[in-house]
């Protein structure tokens, strides 16, 4: 059996080390650039029912409405459907077990940081107020979008 000079071993140490080190802080970076994406997108938004009060600390994965990928952390899906909405011939809204009554919808604006989720095929939006403002243009600008629901 021969023997691998010290220094390719050194070499070979090295080199598996940039190279692991580089693919953990270009997933982190990936990460952090998605939970700063959610959070400008939950910033234009108004939420009286407080439906986004999970979006809080790092882990996105388990925020309320949001999906990931299994193993990178990319968002996949953002499902915010109003599960309340108030009908045209309801005069007022559903009530809890408590008999108050149940507003849920969201309102304010799409934020464009919506395109940082590169990996983002499902979106649905539907039976929230966003009724004064026209179809965010970006939306056509994501490539991986293939679900898209703005209903009301």
């Amino acid at each position: 059996m021969e023997r691998i000079p010290v220094f390719i071993l050194v070499i070979l140490y090295f080199i598996s080390t940039e190279v692991a080190c580089n693919g953990y802080t270009h997933i982190n970076n990936n990460v952090q650039s998605e939970r700063r994406a959610l959070i400008d997108f939950k910033s234009g938004l108004t939420d009286p029912n407080n439906r986004l009060s999970s979006w809080k600390g790092n882990n996105y994965c388990y925020w309320h409405g949001i999906g990931c990928e299994n193993g990178t952390g990319f968002v996949v899906s953002i499902n915010l459907r109003n599960p309340y909405p108030i009908e045209n011939d309801i005069p007022y809204p559903p009530e809890n077990e408590y008999g108050n009554q149940i507003y849920m919808n969201l309102s304010g604006v799409i934020s464009p940081s919506l395109i940082k989720l590169k990996y983002l095929k499902y979106l649905d939006l539907s039976f929230n107020s966003f009724k004064a403002i026209p179809i965010p243009q970006f939306f056509g600008s994501m490539k991986n979008l293939i679900y898209l629901n703005l209903s009301h």
